[in-house]
């Protein structure tokens, strides 16, 4: 059985988010210049990884689902694991419990599992009636499952009736919306994943019965917008890419081109998406192993056009190198790393890291490895080449025989050129920071490797550094990536490092003492010097200890304010005024108290009433009073013990209760 008939949820997995994403960068560029097919392939140690990561989400020899244990166990399956026999068991029995279920997606991966593991299965009937049930569903992922459950039950024996199968073809053809898409019947637009389920099912139907002529009508709808929905999927790409519905549309699109002429599929077409799968090889896992396996073997073997992988797999050449050791090796292979047939391979032309035209290389044929079916190789070490990256566009020519593999006009690939290299020509100067003058300066010069002699400068001096890298195959300077020179103390092991300037083919570096004394912590002392070079285009990287040097800052303590803990901050309040004593203000408190009191008796003595109304208004006239005598109580508890913004926020609702009281009583009487 194809291991691509699989799952259910094909949504993208998070997992894949940022290498999907990462991948469609690449994948766009590359489609908007020449084509030049896939650039890597799917190689021995590729799956190994896959093997392992696979394996790693096992518990308890399964995988957690009815789908995931199909997929991993068909993805182990296309890698010819040894591993997958020790997990039979455990798998047998999960799929015995996923058996028993009512979701048709469980119940189908669950009969697929069975007869490729070749587990034992109780009630084949009960299966069987399951899956024609989701045949009548009107739901494309039921129908889906269900036409994988029956294609895994024919090898028991079991087969569904061909009328059956005939008008299921009709009833996926209605389902196919303009743009080649399938959904719903009473929806206006299908989905990518729809077209995959809905593809899939009539590969199925294909496999289990063979179509009248009603039937091939019928697909010969669905191929005409072939078209429309590859243009669909790709646009997929900038959105919403997923290489489990790619794979879906594509098996299924090959599928019907095998029966059907009038579909086409272009070869850069192909090319595109065998890179995207290819660029995915190293975040598969169970939920997307099998389907890259079933992309790969797609773009490896089918009628219309094969990609083919160009590799430049010589790392890098010495241009010092002679013989052999300067020979580039290419491979031309499939999206597996296999034999390509026997292709013919020129190198159209070379162009050096400046842009310049290697003419000498143009149009060069590579030769045959002898004991390889996939390696070509030509010389680039002929003439003594400068360091860097070499861009080649190269040609492959399918052989005779091999028409169905599709040929590349300009391929473009880049090569690296090395070179030994050495450092020419050092000086040191140390002059005045202000007012350098040639009587004044003092100059050291050096070769490599040998020292120049002890120098020192204070905070009024600077320190001048020139050199030239030089290639010691062409004797000709370049401008290394790294170049740096290096400060040590030699007592306490503090380290500064600065990055040379480039100018005039040199490397150069000034350092004003007392300009650069923050970075040296102002510690006087002696400081080794260090000259650091290092490139990718260099074979050789170089340490170069140049010197000693005395430094003198102005300042030979470290300020330790500057490195080292700010001193603790006491925080200081103001102190409260004086009060006066304590007896003072209970006397005055008291004379207030008093003068209340007298109050009182005077009052009755010239004859002032204190009744209160009766009657209705009874109850107002004792709310005033009760909110005065509150009132009285807030002044009392702010001068205790409340704070201003407190007091007022209980004086508010009090002042309210006493006027409205006040109104409705003790104001009439």
């Amino acid at each position: 059985a194809r291991l691509l008939l699989l799952g259910s949820n094909m949504l993208s997995r998070a997992s894949l988010a940022i290498a999907i994403a990462a991948s469609l960068l690449a994948v766009v560029v590359f489609a908007a210049e020449e084509q030049s097919g896939p650039t890597d392939f799917f190689s021995a140690e590729d799956a190994v990884n896959l093997e392992k990561s696979i394996l790693s989400e096992a518990e308890n020899g399964a995988f957690g689902s009815a789908v995931r244990n199909l997929r991993g166990a068909a993805a182990l399956m296309r890698l010819s694991s040894s591993k997958l026999e020790s997990l039979k068991d455990s798998l047998c029995k999960a799929a015995a419990n996923d058996l028993k279920k009512d979701t048709i997606a469980d119940v189908a991966s669950a009969a697929t599992l069975s007869t490729m593991m070749k587990c034992k299965i109780d009630d084949v009937d009960a299966i069987f009636n399951k899956a024609k049930t989701g045949l009548e569903s009107g739901v494309l992922a039921d129908i889906f499952h269900a036409s994988n459950a029956l294609r895994a039950l024919t090898s028991l024996g079991k087969t569904a009736e061909e009328s059956e199968l005939q008008g299921l073809v009709q009833t996926i053809v209605d389902l196919q919306k303009s743009d080649g898409t399938f959904g719903p019947e009473d929806a206006d637009d299908g989905t990518l994943l729809g077209a995959g389920y809905a593809l899939q099912t009539l590969q199925n139907i294909a496999s289990l019965v063979k179509l009248d002529e009603s039937s091939v009508e019928q697909l010969a709808q669905v191929t005409e917008k072939v078209d429309d929905l590859f243009e669909k999927l790709l646009e997929s790409f900038e959105e919403d890419p997923n290489m489990v519905t790619t794979v879906m549309i594509l098996s299924g699109i090959l599928h019907l081109a095998e029966s059907e002429d009038s579909v086409s599929i272009s070869k850069e077409n192909m090319a595109y998406m065998a890179d995207f799968l290819v660029s995915l090889k190293n975040t598969a896992g169970v939920d997307e192993g099998v389907y890259l396996l079933e992309g790969l073997h797609i773009f490896a073997d089918n009628k219309f056009h094969v990609p083919l992988v160009v590799t430049v797999r010589t790392k890098g050449v010495s241009s010092a190198a002679k013989g052999s050791e300067s020979l580039v090796k290419v491979s031309v292979t499939d999206v597996l790393g296999k034999a390509a047939g026997k292709p013919t391979v020129h190198l159209n032309k070379c162009f050096s890291p400046s842009g310049a035209d290697q003419a000498s290389l143009a149009n060069t044929k590579l030769a045959p490895v002898s004991g390889s079916d996939t390696l070509h190789e030509f010389n680039i070490g002929a003439n003594k080449l400068d360091p860097g990256l070499y861009s080649l566009e190269l040609r492959v020519t399918p052989g005779v025989e091999d028409k169905h593999f599709a040929a590349l006009d300009q391929v473009k690939r880049s090569v690296r050129v090395t070179t030994t290299a050495a450092i020419n020509g050092l000086e040191i100067s140390v002059q005045d920071a202000q007012n350098p003058t040639d009587s004044e300066t003092r100059k050291f010069r050096a070769e490599y490797p040998s020292k120049v002699a002890d120098i020192s400068a204070d905070y009024l001096q600077a320190i001048e550094m020139e050199f030239q890298v030089k290639s010691t195959v062409t004797n000709k300077p370049f401008y290394p990536h790294q170049a740096f020179v290096r400060f040590s103390n030699i007592a306490s092991g503090h380290e500064v490092i600065f990055v040379t300037k480039t100018s005039e083919k040199k490397n150069k570096l000034k350092i004003v003492v007392a300009d650069s004394a923050a970075v040296f912590n102002s510690q006087s002392g002696d400081y080794s010097i260090e000259v650091l070079v290092g490139d990718p285009n260099v074979d050789n990287a170089m340490t170069w200890s140049v010197c000693k040097a005395a430094l003198t800052f102005e300042s030979s303590a470290v300020n330790k304010e500057a490195v080292g803990p700010k001193p603790e901050i006491h925080h200081v309040f103001s102190k409260p005024e004086k009060r006066p004593a304590a007896v003072i203000s209970f006397a005055f408190t008291g004379l207030i108290g008093a003068s209340f009191l007298l109050l009182l008796v005077l009052l009755s003595k010239v004859g002032v009433g204190l009744k209160l109304p009766s009657g209705d208004k009874l109850l107002p006239a004792l709310g005033f009073q009760v909110s005065l005598a509150l009132i009285l109580c807030l002044y009392a508890l702010y001068f205790l013990k409340l704070n201003m913004f407190q007091t007022l926020g209980y004086l508010g609702p009090l002042c309210v209760a006493a006027l409205l009281c006040w109104q409705g009583g003790a104001g009439r009487a």
